[in-house]
């Protein structure tokens, strides 16, 4: 074997094999001799702790040095394994994703994540997740991955950037990372900083007091700091950003202080959907994301390839990607008989918000403006939705050649899947008891992967949509 092609692991390997006992063993001995140090009190099992994290650091080491990668011409081969070992062989043309991960901590020790995922993976878990040097990980790119990768296809702009994430970014994801840190600051700089707080938010209230409630205004400032700091970290994360299109690879690029390249397989793209967001569809912009066998650790996930594009640049790239194009008119689409089934639950929910605010306004006069404030805010949202289900009434359908084109929403998104004919694995109808009165159905359509993707479009006619399917699957 050629010792050149060999690839050693990141010595970090070693914190990989133990991090799963650190809170069940390291750091109960950690606590253990930290109170011998200042009470003088030594626990019973401290010494037992001592033996098995020994043994398990030991074990650990013994693991790391034990796990090898060899590169070969047409395949790569790991082996692995402490008392049993394991040798596989993976082929080079069987690699669907294969993603670098160089985050600012990893950074520190000269270390970056590798990732490599094929079809036979497991659903939530990587075939191969390991720490290499920056120097190993070029190497293994070089190999594995794409020598040219390719003319550069998209290049994200400071504003593109910013639409994507906005239309990602979430308060509740922002005010979980904010609220520890604002803890945090509070104990180190003492109660100044809360001081400081709260005069801030008394005086945002006390400017705003004449048109916003003081309540809401609190509240409005709560959610609008915990947005900025996911705003921040989603904008972050795609910038920049640059997607390389080569013949057998596309190349993913971004990240501004966690630095991600994703290499994804042509032949391994099972799926491209098109996600349209609410503040997107807005400002007319859409996102585009790639289903690729083996990749992800949830349930229908997708790579970002395009962050934030018009709709006509996404179906050039589907179309690249898998020479479907779209048509002028779908196979399927909702019946006019359909709209007011369509219109019928937004409407109601329009209808049952007033009412609840002129109930709620009699009870609880004093709060009558927070009341007008949240009650118009959920209207605002109910006729979104009502414009989507209107929309997609109108304009979205399924399509069947040489693949499945199928447009459907869920809650206030619009969907958008574009999928080749040997990657869809089921296409499924059914119908409930309330579709029967319209003669209509729901199509499902299951992407093949370990982590199935779905999508489904409503109200369908039942006997167009039979008909659609059988002729799919016969000719």
């Amino acid at each position: 074997m050629n010792e050149e092609n060999r690839i050693k692991t990141h010595p970090l390997m070693i914190f990989k094999f133990t991090r799963r006992y650190i809170f069940i063993l390291l750091l109960p001995l950690v606590r253990s001799l930290f109170n011998y140090g200042t009470t003088g009190v030594l626990s019973k099992l401290v010494v037992t702790e001592l033996i098995l994290s020994a043994l398990i650091i030991i074990v650990s080491v013994f693991r790391w040095i034990c796990f090898t990668l060899t590169l070969h011409a047409d395949c790569m081969v790991v082996d692995f394994g402490l008392f049993v070992r394991r040798h596989a062989v993976i082929p080079l043309s069987k690699v669907s994703v294969l993603s670098i991960i160089k985050g600012p901590v990893l950074f520190l020790f000269g270390a970056v994540s590798a990732r490599l995922d094929t079809d036979s993976g497991r659903g939530e878990k990587a075939d191969f997740e390991i720490y290499l040097s920056f120097k190993n990980a070029q190497r293994l790119l070089s190999v594995a991955g794409d020598e040219k990768r390719g003319e550069v296809r998209y290049r994200s702009r400071i504003g593109m950037a910013a639409i994507m994430a906005i239309a990602n970014a979430s308060a509740l994801t922002g005010l979980i990372i904010l609220a520890p840190a604002i803890k945090r600051l509070g104990e180190i700089l003492g109660r100044q900083i809360n001081n400081d707080l709260r005069d801030t938010l008394s005086l945002a209230s006390a400017l705003l007091g004449r048109i916003v409630p003081p309540a809401a205004t609190i509240i409005a400032m709560i959610f609008v700091s915990g947005f900025a700091v996911s705003f921040i970290l989603s904008f972050i994360k795609y910038t920049p950003f640059k997607l390389y299109d080569s013949r057998r690879k596309i190349t993913i690029k971004h990240g501004f202080i966690s630095q991600h390249t994703t290499e994804i397989a042509r032949e391994c793209i099972n799926a491209v959907i098109i996600i349209v967001p609410p503040i997107m569809r807005l400002l007319r912009f859409c996102w585009v994301g790639v289903s690729s066998a083996g990749y992800g650790k949830k349930r229908g996930e997708s790579e970002v390839v395009l962050p934030a594009v018009k709709l006509r640049e996404a179906n050039d790239f589907q179309l690249r990607i898998f020479d479907i194009a779209v048509k002028e008119k779908y196979d399927l689409s909702c019946p006019k008989r359909t709209m007011k089934r369509a219109v019928i639950l937004p409407l109601a929910m329009l209808i049952l918000s007033v009412l609840l605010e002129v109930y709620l306004m009699n009870i609880f006069r004093v709060f009558s403006g927070m009341i007008v404030l949240i009650m118009s805010f959920i209207q605002l949202v109910t006729l979104y939705f009502l414009s989507v289900r209107v929309d997609y009434q109108r304009n979205d359908g399924v399509s069947f050649f040489d693949g499945v084109v199928m447009d459907s929403y869920r809650r206030l998104t619009l969907k958008k899947l574009r999928v080749k004919r040997d990657k869809a694995c089921m296409i499924k109808i059914s119908q409930g008891p309330f579709e029967r009165k319209y003669d209509v159905v729901r199509m499902a359509v299951t992407v093949r992967s370990q982590r199935p993707l779905t999508l489904k479009a409503v109200n369908l006619d039942k006997k167009e949509a039979e008909k659609a399917v059988k002729r799919y699957f016969k000719s």
